[in-house]
């Protein structure tokens, strides 16, 4: 089993900043499952929000294993929970057609 914890680091609507919800994963459970439970407990859309874990986008058809995630019994592995940005910067557009 795979330790994990959902941790909001922006401070989406329902969710204050910081607050976690810990998961136990098999390292074959495909990380959608996890997902829909995280959104469903913060009555979230999961289309407005982004999963990443070192960094990297984790997909829902993503596994712990196929992540990297190594087993261990005392570690806490943290997945960061982001809202999706949609749109474009307008200063960066701007720029691009220049």
């Amino acid at each position: 089993m795979r330790r994990l914890q959902c941790r909001n680091q922006r401070g989406h609507e329902n969710a204050g900043a910081g607050e976690g919800i810990e998961f136990k994963m098999k390292p074959s459970t495909k990380f959608g499952k996890m997902m829909q439970a995280y959104c469903s407990n913060k009555r979230l859309d999961i289309q407005q929000l982004r999963f990443h874990y070192d960094r990297s986008r984790i997909q829902e058809t993503d596994t712990p294993t196929t992540i990297g995630l190594l087993a261990t019994e005392d570690e806490f592995h943290v997945i960061e929970v982001v809202k999706a940005q949609t749109g474009k910067c307008q200063k960066c557009w701007s720029a691009f057609n220049a």
